[in-house]
Order: C-alpha cells, then sequence, then structure tokens
C-alpha cells in the first residue's frame, strides 16, 4: 500500500525540494470514479520516471477567491 502525505502549507513542501513530481491540479469535492481515473494516471506517470506522484488541491473553491459575486455551491 503506498504511502500518504498530506501537505498543508507551502513551507511543508520545501521537503519535496530536487524530486521528480508527476503533479495534478484540481478541485477535488469528494471523490469519484473521475477523480480516481485522474489520481491513477498520475501516479502511473510518476511510477514512469521513479517519481513522486502530487495532487494539490483547494481547501476554497478558487471562484470563491476570483469571483467572490458568483456564489459557489
Amino acid at each position: 500500500m503506498p504511502r500518504h502525505h498530506t501537505y498543508r502549507n507551502w513551507g511543508d513542501l520545501a521537503r519535496l525540494r530536487g524530486q521528480r513530481i508527476a503533479l495534478t491540479v484540481g478541485i477535488f469535492d469528494g471523490i469519484h470514479r473521475g477523480h480516481v481515473s485522474v489520481f491513477n494516471l498520475t501516479r502511473e506517470l510518476a511510477a514512469d520516471f521513479g517519481g513522486i506522484a502530487l495532487v494539490f488541491t483547494f481547501s476554497n473553491h478558487p471562484l470563491t477567491v476570483l469571483e467572490p459575486e458568483r456564489g459557489v455551491r
């Protein structure tokens, strides 16, 4: 079973400096089949070059910052 780490701030990410990374960025509002497919692809790509799979998500939906008047459900 792969080990998982949660990094909660930019300072924590400094530990990854110099590592080869396959990165996926998104708004993961729950885990469904589409998200699982993206995560699996990221892990496969990382394995191809001996890197680390990294998923970057947001604590708030980006539109709450970019367009707060729009309202996000």
